[in-house]
């Protein structure tokens, strides 16, 4: 499994619009991805995990991603994460 640690780049944190972009985003992804702030690990494939994550703008995540091309998916998200914020 593939980790990153960053920032959440989105100002207003994790609200329905972005939590919906990222499901989407990830509706035909093969591998698994998650969100992890704090103690709470939030499926990127599920809209209620990723709004009970509460992440503010701003706070350290980690994303961890597992996938037979983890490093270019990993890219690719971080990249996505980015234009949303």
């Amino acid at each position: 499994m593939l980790t990153q640690t960053l920032n959440f780049p989105i100002a207003d944190g994790m609200q329905a619009k972005p939590a919906s972009e990222i499901t989407n985003y990830f509706r035909n992804f093969e591998g698994e991805c998650y969100i992890q702030y704090k103690t709470f690990l939030a499926n990127t494939k599920s809209i209620i995990s990723l709004l009970g994550s509460g992440i503010p703008g701003g706070a350290e995540i980690e994303i961890q991603m597992d996938s037979p091309t983890a490093q270019a998916d990993m890219e690719a998200f971080v990249s996505f994460l980015n234009t949303l914020g």
